[in-house]
């Protein structure tokens, strides 16, 4: 239900991105972006209102786009083209692509865990935690902070929002 009208428009968007001068590459860019901002307003609609059917509905779409993450994409994240466009110092792309794929895979647990569906849940808190892991062992030094490179507001910001310090650090 909700995969058909989310295929159509996405058929229409890069038809309209093309035409008006976006390349297909980048138009596909754009959609993947909005699947991404997707995930996360089904959880906070939910988190407002308590809407489990609107999740019930959409959360096979989540679960093609958390796919397709997995398949081509690793650990690294979907988009590490899109920075932090309000960050007076410049961070790697990845850094931030790789933390919100891990609060993607949080929230994908919670939804799932709202939903009665236990399994899947802990499947997406796996995954979180691999995530974590990798970000741990390529962003965060032996000392317990982050690497030179990536200390700046947004490197803490988005490292303490996704839960990627221990609690002792």
């Amino acid at each position: 239900k909700g995969n058909c009208m989310f295929s159509s428009l996405k058929h229409n968007l890069k038809g309209f991105l093309i035409h008006f001068g976006v390349d297909s590459f980048g138009a596909v860019q754009i959609i993947k972006f909005l699947q991404i901002q997707l995930v996360r307003q089904y959880f906070f609609r939910f988190r407002f209102n308590g809407d489990k059917e609107f999740i019930e509905e959409h959360y096979p779409s989540m679960e093609k786009y958390i796919a397709n993450l997995i398949e081509n994409y690793g650990f690294e994240g979907p988009i590490p083209r899109y920075g932090d466009w309000l960050a007076y110092d410049l961070i790697e792309k990845s850094y931030i692509s790789k933390a919100y794929y891990a609060l993607d895979a949080q929230i994908m647990g919670m939804l799932h865990y709202i939903l009665g569906n236990y399994d899947k849940s802990e499947e997406y808190n796996d995954l979180y935690f691999e995530i974590r892991d990798d970000f741990r062992k390529t962003c965060i030094g032996e000392d317990g902070d982050l690497l030179p490179e990536y200390r700046k507001q947004t490197g803490y910001l988005l490292a303490l929002y996704t839960d990627m310090f221990d609690d002792d650090e």
